[in-house]
């Protein structure tokens, strides 16, 4: 049987001599390398951390400035509800598309009172 501590120590002379004789070559240590070592979840978690961080700390900025607004408006018995629109989409989608119909159908009524006298 081998003895572990005796491969451990030639391989650790072996990568030591390949260090050396990479000195003369100008070879980059793999140490430089070891973000790209990484497994994909771990890569891909840490990335998403990275991107999400600037939305998250804008998004928390803007809770605290209308949090802050909030405490502002209370003293004039104003709510966050009066400032908000909080219609759900398909209100918001019927009364929209009322109001940009008005003068489509003010248009068409004064063409069929046309036609029709």
């Amino acid at each position: 049987m081998v003895n572990p501590d005796a491969n451990e120590a030639a391989r650790v002379a072996e990568v030591a001599a390949t260090e050396a004789s990479n000195v003369w070559r100008g070879v980059k240590d793999p140490a430089v390398f070891a973000q790209d070592n990484k497994d994909y979840p771990e890569h891909l978690s840490e990335q998403n951390l990275k991107t999400t961080t600037t939305s998250g700390d804008l998004e928390s900025t803007r809770q605290a400035a209308v949090a802050e607004q909030a405490r502002v408006d209370a003293w004039r018995g104003a709510s966050l509800a009066q400032h908000l629109d909080q219609k759900d989409y398909p209100v918001w989608v019927n009364e929209y598309n009322t109001k940009t119909l008005d003068n489509a159908a003010k248009i068409e009524a004064i063409r069929t009172l046309a036609v029709n006298t």
